[in-house]
Formats: structure tokens, C-alpha cells, sequence
């Protein structure tokens, strides 16, 4: 899961704000003016503006085989709802939770109707717990990835969207690299400052990916076709994530809860390192 951190558009509106001018003065010595009839009601005040609305983003998705996981290759169609502080994303087999306004995530099992929490932001050493707590901070900052984006003057249609290719190059201490190739639009309904600034939320749950998120601030638009190349170990794995629709509109009652009859357990170290995103 990758994208940006936000930029917000304040609008500032005063029109219609200015003082009214004063009536003009009575005639002296008129006659006393007849009754005014009492002035309509003032209608309702309208109902605030819609600062943000849910988005749905439908994409095709595949990983390569992870032999050293034991996990197989895997193509699936991926949803995923997101507002400004809230995102919820589902393959065929899993899914991913994020509420920001409650700073709460969840691992969700769709499998075995099981979800695992944690909140936010990500305490590692803590769902580690004390015996494995020195080991996963030498870990995290073996892990610690350093990130360069690059804007290439290149662009081309996906779909019915321009879009702009931008390279991001990324290796950590341990020797691990990263290759991804972005390609961003502006052509979709999207509010960019919730989309940037719930991505942003997304990247910073994983402190070893702070460099990343500053990078990301240098790609303009929302990414609708990405091809990672990752380096684990000596193995070249890939995933390719194309975007299919795009749709402004409201998210069902319930999207961005736990499923209704999953289990909801403390998420662990395994869960973490084996489950789903």
C-alpha cells in the first residue's frame, strides 16, 4: 500500500458579507407611514458543504509466488473505500482496516472471519511484547528504507485517465531494493487533500517508511497503475496494481467497520508478519 501525504485548499468566502446601506431619511413632516406588512420568514440556514465524500477504487492486482514465504502467486480484484480519515481494502482473502478518527487498525481474515487490531500509530516492540521487543528494533532499523522519486517528463493513457510517470528507488541498510514505476492522474473525482492525507496515515503506520512518505509529496495526482519490483533476499518479486473505476459516492452502511460476526482479536507479531497487507 503506498500513496502521498496531503496538501489542504482553504476557501475563503466573504462575499456578501458587507454592510448594507442605511434607508433613507423620512420626508419632514409626513404622515405617519402606513403599517409594513411583517416580512416573510428567513428561510432555513442551507446545510454545510460536503468537505470530503467516500471514494471507491476497483483494481486488478497481482503478486508473484514468494517462495521463501510459502506464499503462491495471486491475481484478485481489489476494492478499496477511503474518506478522509477512514480506509477499508479487500482482496479475495483479506482485508485492511484503517480508522484514523479512532486510531485503530485491523488485519481482516475474510477466510476465517477473524479481524486483528492494533492501534495507531504502530507500536512494534509493543505487539511484539517484552521477550522479542530488542529484536524487533534491530529489525525495524535494519529495515529503515531510503527513497528518491524521480518525475519523468513521460505520460500515457490509462483507460480514460493521462497520466504521468514518476520512478521511486528505494534500499535499506539490510540490502534490500525497492523499483516502483507510478503512473499518476488528476483526471478522477477524487478530493486530493483527503486522498493524500489518508495515504499519508496509511504510510506512517511504519516508521521505517518515513523517507517514503516525503518522497511521495512529489508526485501530483493519485496513482492509477503501479509496478513494484522488490529484491527480498536474492528472489525478484513483482506486483503489477492497475485501476479500473474510480467513483465518487457513499460507501455503504458498515464499510468501514470490522464485518458483522468476525472475531476481533489483539493483532500479535505472527499476525503481523504473516497476515494479509
Amino acid at each position: 500500500m503506498k500513496r502521498f501525504l496531503f496538501a489542504v485548499l482553504l476557501v475563503a468566502l466573504i462575499a456578501g458579507c458587507a454592510t448594507a446601506p442605511a434607508p433613507p431619511p423620512a420626508p419632514a413632516a409626513a404622515k405617519p407611514a402606513a403599517t409594513a406588512p411583517a416580512p416573510a420568514p428567513a428561510p432555513p440556514p442551507p446545510a454545510p458543504a460536503r468537505t470530503s465524500t467516500d471514494v471507491l477504487v476497483t483494481a486488478n492486482n497481482h503478486t508473484d509466488a514468494i517462495p521463501m514465504a510459502q506464499k503462491p502467486a495471486v491475481d484478485e480484484v481489489q476494492k478499496t473505500w477511503f474518506a478522509k480519515d477512514r480506509l477499508r481494502m479487500d482482496g479475495a482473502e483479506s482485508g485492511l482496516l484503517i480508522r484514523v478518527d479512532q486510531k485503530m487498525m485491523y488485519i481482516i481474515d475474510h477466510k476465517n472471519k477473524k479481524a486483528s487490531s492494533a492501534e495507531l500509530p504502530l507500536d512494534f516492540a509493543k505487539i511484539a511484547g517484552p521477550e522479542a521487543a530488542g529484536q524487533i528494533t534491530q529489525m525495524l532499523a535494519a529495515m529503515k528504507m531510503t527513497a528518491t522519486t524521480t518525475p519523468r517528463d513521460e505520460t500515457k493513457k490509462i483507460g480514460t485517465w493521462t497520466a504521468r510517470r514518476y520512478d521511486i528507488a528505494m534500499t535499506s541498510a539490510m540490502g534490500m531494493k525497492i523499483d516502483i514505476a507510478i503512473w499518476s492522474t488528476k483526471d478522477v473525482p477524487v478530493d486530493f487533500a483527503a486522498y493524500r492525507d489518508m495515504m499519508a496515515n496509511m504510510q506512517g503506520m511504519n516508521p521505517s517508511m518515513a523517507d517514503l512518505v516525503n518522497e511521495m509529496k512529489k508526485i501530483d495526482g493519485m496513482a492509477v497503475l503501479t509496478d513494484m519490483t522488490m529484491n527480498l533476499m536474492g528472489t525478484e518479486v513483482k506486483t503489477h496494481n492497475e485501476v479500473t473505476s474510480v467513483e465518487a459516492k457513499d460507501a455503504p452502511p458498515g464499510t468501514y467497520e470490522v464485518p458483522a460476526g468476525y472475531a476481533v482479536e489483539k493483532l500479535s507479531l505472527q499476525g503481523l508478519m504473516g497476515g494479509g497487507h
